[in-house]
């Protein structure tokens, strides 16, 4: 994952400018979102993007820092300055829409 330097979005893919605001992405890692050791399978993958493009901002990067980053739900809060409840709740109420939109247990 890789963040935005101007606007401070966080976007994974390939690609070389922010999707939000057109600036040009520091160089880094492509992370593998989700994809560990192929937890996920591409067409549910793509189904996953599809519904991650869909969601609000803030939502997108508790999700990514916690499933793509690894971050524990006290160091996300600490990275985008919110509260651990807020982090946790916003988790939970993720894994269960991804479970109805998607039709996959996140």
């Amino acid at each position: 994952m890789r963040q935005c330097n101007h606007c401070g979005e966080f976007t994974s893919g390939p690609f070389e400018r922010c999707p939000n605001c057109k600036a040009r992405l520091p160089a880094g890692p492509e992370p593998r979102a989700m994809r560990r050791a192929g937890a996920v399978p591409p067409r549910e993958e793509d189904r996953l993007r599809a519904w991650l493009a869909g969601r609000p901002r803030d939502e997108r990067q508790t999700l990514m820092l916690h499933y793509a980053d690894g971050l524990t739900v006290a160091e996300i809060a600490a990275v985008l300055d919110l509260g651990e409840s807020y982090v946790g709740e916003t988790l939970r109420l993720a894994r269960e829409q991804a479970r109805e939109a998607v039709g996959l247990e996140v």
